[in-house]
């Protein structure tokens, strides 16, 4: 229903005439007085009557009144719905949008990372090489001044080993003779010691047979002097 479907001018949500006459008809049993030794009361019987005739009369009123409380209700809900509908349309949109923006910044973005990485791939690779050209002609030339270096000191050690072994034969015979003529002269000397001994003992005997001729003629020659 919309505002032209209207007959009056009644505010839609009108509060109800039947609800009025029933808390009219609850004050007059509450406020009534009560039948000595029971539960009933005692009310105006017309007064009741033309309560409920209101109340009869209201009724349809009440009824049309809630009717379009319900059409307003779904009117309501339809027009959410749309808005809903075209929220959510909306919605599907722009997410659609915004994720095909995004689809592309996303291949933008990794074909220029890929570029990038291109691009520090080869120059790292570059720098690699000039790197290892460089150590290659460093390392070649560490090991020719190691072996001009190994060439001097193996001549070095050659020469020193050849004076070596020369000053060694030197000593050596040096040694050799020494020890020859410590030989030859302590044989010359044992054989100089035995012909001294043998001089010696050569003169003592003779001296001792001297001293016995001599002792000898001392004896015959005291036997002579005592015979006389």
């Amino acid at each position: 229903m919309t505002d032209a479907d209207h007959t009056t001018d009644e505010p839609l949500y009108a509060p109800s005439d039947v609800i009025e006459v029933l808390d009219r008809l609850g004050q007059i049993v509450e406020g009534s007085r009560q039948v000595p030794l029971s539960a009933s009361v005692l009310v105006n019987r017309a007064e009741i009557l033309e309560l409920i005739a209101t109340a009869r009369e209201s009724l349809p009123a009440d009824v049309v009144r809630a009717d379009r409380i319900v059409g307003d209700a779904s009117a309501v809900l339809d027009r959410a719905d749309a808005e809903a509908s075209q929220t959510m349309s909306e919605a599907s949109s722009y997410a659609s949008s915004t994720r095909e923006e995004a689809d592309v910044y996303a291949r933008n973005t990794r074909e220029e990372a890929d570029r990038h990485a291109e691009q520090s791939r080869e120059q790292a690779e570059s720098q690699a090489r000039q790197i290892i050209e460089k150590a290659k002609a460093a390392g070649r030339d560490i090991l020719d001044k190691a072996r001009a270096a190994e060439k001097t000191l193996l001549a070095e050690a050659h020469a020193r080993a050849e004076e070596a072994v020369s000053k060694e034969t030197i000593y050596r015979e040096a040694v050799q003779r020494g020890e020859e003529h410590l030989a030859k002269t302590r044989e010359k000397a044992r054989s100089l010691a035995e012909e001294a001994d043998t001089y010696v003992s050569n003169q003592l005997r003779h001296l001792e047979e001297e001293a016995l001729a001599i002792a000898k003629q001392a004896r015959g020659g005291r036997e002579q002097v005592g015979r006389r």
